[in-house]
């Protein structure tokens, strides 16, 4: 069964092939008349019928969604890891970087 939602949320207009549904944030786009509003809520109908044709390129960005969620949040905790690191490394009073630049003193 297909549905169509209106919401606030954030992620905008787009069809949502996990929930077979296609979501319609902006009210000016669920509501609206103009040609704009069509073509917005057209474009998001083609998504579903690309979905619902097994469309091979719509496949294979359904099925990269998940690896690129996972690889984002490997990078975001990689990124408060390193960052953990350096304050633990002012709170004890080194400085990563004079290890590395300490041979410039002896010029």
């Amino acid at each position: 069964m297909w549905r169509s939602w209106n919401t606030t949320r954030a992620l905008g207009d787009h069809y949502d092939p996990t929930h077979k549904r296609l979501v319609l944030s902006s009210r000016e786009t669920f509501h609206g008349t103009s040609a704009a509003a069509l073509g917005v809520a057209a474009h998001e109908c083609g998504h579903a019928i690309q979905h619902k044709q097994a469309y091979a390129p719509l496949q294979l960005r359904m099925a990269s969604v998940g690896l690129t969620m996972f690889a984002s949040q490997i990078g975001a905790l990689a990124a408060a890891a390193r960052d953990v690191h350096r304050l633990s490394e002012h709170w004890r009073g080194a400085d990563p970087c004079s290890e590395r630049l300490g041979h410039f003193d002896a010029v």
